[in-house]
């Protein structure tokens, strides 16, 4: 990220925590539910559903640059599946904002000569191959591991995240030694059932006895100053009490967003008791001005995604994350 936009984001943090106006500095958009994979943990595939066109992707874009946007982590189910997405980024560098994949690998590598012009690609890698296999399907961790090789073909930064489950809780080391083989950095997160998630959810979760063993793991590595794993130690120490997280003063729908398939403007998607009976507003609909305005109030738990959480920490002027993401925003 260049000097007068990391400028121009310090400013509107602080703009948006001292005036309490909304400007969606960084957004999530899910331009698609449609999937290549049958993850355990979830069944977004399931949901189906419409799903915004080109030009229509183009004018939220314009949109969004008018409001500040800065930075766009694309996610899906499985956006390549989309053949306009290069497009999509070429509208992306024009309107100036960085944008960034979440991606499972599948179709990456034989699409990665025209994807050069992402800033980040965010691979999830739930373990070595038998775990990950495991959960996301036979051949799937080959196919990361392509992605990976025609991410460094082709220039592309990238990263993993790994989804902690009761299934791959003893394998952080592997996930530790893959990012430092590939010079890069790991986000570890909990599962959590989301808006899109499966039901009985709790299957995955394990023991919390288990869980606190391995993040305490991850805390000493990061207090020896480990620098492939991507979260903060502010955050390492905020999701050990998981499952039972503390509530903090949370920004979602403030400086960031996420954006549904078919337009519907979320605060966010990891909310407990949000989406049942909520009518949400529509950016194709209302324009994504007011559809940021027109966002409901929510309760929420506690959170554990990385991303929503570094974002809460700077509005809160914890600036020692960004030591954590400076792979990212370099």
């Amino acid at each position: 990220m260049r000097i007068k936009d990391k400028i121009y984001c310090a400013y509107s943090i602080l703009k948006s925590r001292i005036l309490n106006v909304r400007i969606p500095l960084a957004v999530r958009w899910q331009l698609t539910n449609k999937c290549t994979l049958r993850c355990k943990y979830c069944n977004i595939y399931d949901k189906g559903g419409s799903e915004l066109g080109l030009s229509q992707v183009k004018d939220v874009l314009c949109q969004l640059k008018g409001l500040g946007t800065k930075r766009i982590s694309f996610s899906g189910g499985d956006v390549l599946l989309r053949d306009d997405f290069s497009e999509i980024l070429d509208c992306c560098i024009d309107y100036g904002i960085y944008p960034e994949l979440n991606c499972n690998g599948v179709l990456f590598y034989d699409k990665a000569h025209k994807l050069k012009k992402l800033d980040f690609v965010k691979f999830s890698l739930d373990g070595p191959k038998q775990v990950h296999d495991s959960l996301r399907g036979d051949g799937s961790f080959d196919k990361v591991m392509k992605s990976v090789e025609a991410c460094l073909k082709n220039k592309i930064k990238f990263g993993f995240a790994m989804t902690l489950t009761k299934f791959n809780i003893n394998d952080l080391d592997f996930l530790l030694q893959t990012a430092k083989k590939y010079e890069t950095i790991v986000a570890f997160q909990p599962v959590k059932s989301m808006h899109k998630g499966i039901e009985g959810i709790d299957e995955f979760l394990g023991s919390e006895e288990v869980f606190r063993k391995a993040l305490k793991k991850l805390i000493l590595e990061k207090g020896r100053g480990c620098e492939n794993i991507r979260n903060s130690m502010r955050e390492l120490k905020y999701i050990y009490d998981w499952p039972n997280l503390k509530e903090m003063k949370c920004y979602a729908g403030q400086i960031f967003c996420i954006i549904g398939p078919d337009g519907d403007v979320y605060p966010c998607d990891r909310v407990d008791g949000f989406m049942n009976n909520t009518i949400l507003p529509n950016c194709q609909k209302l324009g994504i001005e007011e559809a940021i305005r027109q966002l409901p109030e929510f309760y929420c738990k506690g959170c554990g995604f990385c991303g929503a959480l570094e974002l809460n920490h700077l509005m809160n002027f914890k600036f020692g994350v960004l030591k954590s993401i400076k792979r990212i925003i370099s």
